[in-house]
């Protein structure tokens, strides 16, 4: 499954590194989800980084 979160992450000007310290989601999980690695997170991963982009978890790992 194809995921949004490097395009939003980079249109807010983060950094991997910045996600991950205002996440605590490590940068190494972060990578893998990019790059198609990790196609199904943990609930609780995914609820952190959308807490921390301020997104719904539809907006990142759900098309239209």
């Amino acid at each position: 499954m194809k995921n949004r979160l490097s395009e939003i992450r980079c249109n807010k000007g983060w950094t991997q590194a910045m996600l991950a310290r205002r996440s605590g989601v490590a940068r190494s999980t972060i990578t893998e989800i990019e790059n198609g690695n990790i196609v199904n997170p943990r609930i609780n991963v995914a609820y952190k980084l959308c807490r921390s982009l301020k997104v719904d978890v539809w907006d990142i790992f759900f098309e239209d």
